[in-house]
């Protein structure tokens, strides 16, 4: 779906303001539920416009709909008296939502940047484990909890009209924020709003939405235990300090090293008892089995666009 837009026109007449609204950032017009502000730039024929569709027309982006969208263009077309189809796109934002069958936020701490795409992690701080972005000077990606994005953003109200949204089920969206579309998208050659709409266009929006989802791998979780014995004091903190660890982007292995790391510094253990706690350590790491598959969403990617 086609999110957040911003757009710049150059039109040759004169921008209509009689429906607009003032105030210290420009003007605004006000859709059905959000403003859309306008920047109209004095003794120059520039207009810029930052909006999402959906939510002006339906104060949510659960769902996409191609004629809503058109309509809220248009909308705007004949109040502004100008033609937005043929304005540039300057910035925009693609995605898609998924259902997946565990907690969103079981998948978003275990996704991490790939050394070699230079991008930087970040996360909301009152946020963590709902949502997490990665961003470079061209695009940031961003994954989060829908359902609690809704709750915090939508009126229940409104939420129970949403087609197709079951509050029991839990969804993520992983969308892209193109700073430079056209570079990224277009080589470098300008896009029109009136392309976006296109078979074509619609194709390489998911086709770059894989690429860049890609840029990312992912942390296996650690299965249940499957037996009392596997759940000792011991056993739980272990479990912890691991699951923790793992989610974080570290390895088995490197968990392991800072823990033997930690034996080391203890100088009241001599070399005898230190082997023996890595010996414990190593046995009761043994009962531990990571999960390895199951928080790629590749396929549910492939299967939500198919």
């Amino acid at each position: 779906m086609i999110d957040f837009i911003k757009l710049v026109s150059y039109p040759s007449k004169e921008v209509c303001v009689e429906y607009l609204q003032k105030d210290r950032y420009g003007y605004y017009y006000q859709f059905p539920y959000e403003k859309v502000y306008v920047r109209i730039d004095k003794g120059n024929p520039r207009v810029e416009v930052r909006f999402s569709p959906m939510y002006c027309m339906q104060k949510h982006n659960f769902t996409f709909d191609k004629q809503t969208f058109i309509d809220a263009i248009n909308l705007l077309n004949d109040t502004l008296k100008i033609d937005l189809w043929e304005a540039s796109v300057e910035a925009l934002e693609f995605g898609i939502i998924l259902e997946v069958p565990k907690r969103p936020a079981e998948y978003i701490i275990r996704h991490h940047a790939k050394a070699n795409e230079h991008l930087t992690e970040n996360e909301k701080k009152n946020d963590k484990g709902c949502f997490r972005y990665w961003k470079d000077k061209n695009v940031s990606l961003k994954m989060y909890d829908v359902g609690k994005n809704l709750k915090s953003k939508v009126k229940k109200s409104i939420r129970n009209r949403i087609v197709g949204y079951n509050i029991d089920l839990h969804y993520i969206k992983f969308e892209v924020h193109y700073k430079r579309p056209h570079r990224i998208l277009n080589n470098g050659h300008e896009i029109l709003l009136t392309d976006l709409l296109t078979p074509q266009w619609e194709s390489i929006l998911k086709k770059d939405l894989y690429i860049q989802y890609q840029r990312l791998y992912f942390t296996g979780g650690l299965l249940l235990p499957q037996s009392v014995k596997e759940i000792s004091s011991i056993d739980l903190l272990l479990r912890k300090y691991i699951s923790d660890g793992v989610a974080a982007g570290k390895s088995i292995a490197e968990l392991k090293k800072e823990v033997y790391e930690s034996f080391k510094c203890c100088s009241i253990l001599s070399p005898e008892k230190r082997k023996s706690r890595q010996c414990q350590y190593r046995k009761a790491e043994k009962k531990l089995k990571l999960d390895k598959t199951g928080y790629d969403l590749t396929d549910y990617i492939n299967s939500a666009f198919q």
